[in-house]
């Protein structure tokens, strides 16, 4: 399937991609024009993914359409950023990994790199 009739025929778009620069701006204007009118869009990745200006622009004109966001460009955004106030763009700040249960599932990484640093064995092979 072409990335266009992706875009044309989800119900739900969720995106995982990382930040390299090729990616920036990877949902902008003529990607947002693809998208069916009451889309369910999440972005958990990174922001600058997203052309907030476009995204905002969708989402006011079609507003059966859903957006769930809680990665911005810029982060913090200020009081100008074009998706506030939007009635079908829900906003959140990035936090899933600052859950104390993700902090303490997290915490073997750095046990190991402590252990490597000491000239220790990690308790967890690189793969």
């Amino acid at each position: 399937m072409s990335r266009d009739e992706l875009l044309r025929s989800s119900d739900i778009l969720t995106v995982h991609v990382d930040d390299r620069p090729s990616n920036r701006g990877l949902l902008d204007a003529s990607a947002f024009a693809l998208l069916r009118a009451d889309v369910v869009f999440i972005n958990a990745a990174r922001g600058l993914l997203v052309d907030a200006a476009a995204c905002a622009y969708f989402f006011i004109k079609h507003p059966g359409a859903t957006a769930m966001l809680d990665v911005h460009e810029p982060e913090p955004f200020g009081p100008t950023y074009p998706l506030l106030d939007i009635r079908n763009v829900h906003l959140s700040p990035h936090i899933a990994a600052a859950t104390e249960a993700a902090q303490v599932n997290m915490s073997w990484v750095v046990r190991d790199v402590w252990r490597v640093l000491n000239n220790e064995e990690p308790q967890f092979a690189a793969v």
